[in-house]
């Protein structure tokens, strides 16, 4: 079994009704999305035309009342069905939170939310390529991701320590406007090639370091 828990709430807003997202799932694996008002979606995984990739499959909905709480549930049967989830259409929304420990075998994880939602990726392992906009988490320690190639992370303001020390794979780091950031552990075999800190304003212990790292 492999499942996503998210909590929302509607806003009083034009759109503020609606929510979307994209799975990308093993071809033929099929995903139920609960949306939390009674309906249901039923997704299926697929390949991309001409090709051996996979898909991203999408689904949203609309809500019928604003300003009411829902629970959103994405389940498949199979725990390694889900291999990417990409909460892409949610920030017409608050986003209480989202639960991605019941899904260990996620490798491709991006969220765009307006709320209160501070991520766990401690439970996912497999992860390879993140992308967080306008997350709400004072600290983020990707200890528990050995395999993150790519981390994209932009608009997290309250966002002060990020811990990178035993991701060995990382290839690109992409952290922007992420104003409060002020620790930096990269880890002493790093791979990185690609680094972009627009707008985010390190100490200089942590600039030396990324420069050695390049070199």
């Amino acid at each position: 079994m492999a499942q996503i828990t998210m909590n929302i709430q509607t806003l009083d807003w034009t759109m503020g009704e609606t929510v979307g997202l994209r799975l990308k799932l093993k071809k033929g694996s099929k995903a139920r999305i609960a949306w939390g008002d009674g309906k249901v979606q039923v997704v299926t995984g697929k390949k991309e035309p001409f090709s051996n990739k996979l898909a991203w499959v999408e689904a949203g909905h609309a809500y019928p009342e604003k300003g009411v709480n829902y629970t959103i549930t994405i389940y498949s049967e199979k725990e390694d069905a889900i291999i990417g989830f990409d909460g892409c259409g949610m920030f017409e929304v608050k986003t209480l939170d989202v639960i991605l420990t019941e899904c260990p075998n996620l490798r491709i994880l991006g969220y765009s939310g307006y709320g209160e939602e501070k991520l766990d990726v401690s439970k996912n392992p497999l992860l390879e390529f993140i992308d967080f906009h306008e997350i709400r988490n004072e600290k983020l320690d990707f200890s528990a991701n050995p395999l993150l190639e790519e981390l994209h992370i932009e608009g997290a303001k309250d966002l002060v320590s990020l811990n990178l020390s035993k991701t060995d794979k990382l290839r690109r780091l992409d952290i922007f406007m992420c104003h409060n950031l002020q620790h930096l552990a990269l880890s002493n075999q790093s791979q990185l090639n690609e680094v972009d800190f627009a707008l985010t304003h390190l100490r200089p212990k942590d600039l030396e370091y990324l420069e050695k790292t390049l070199k």
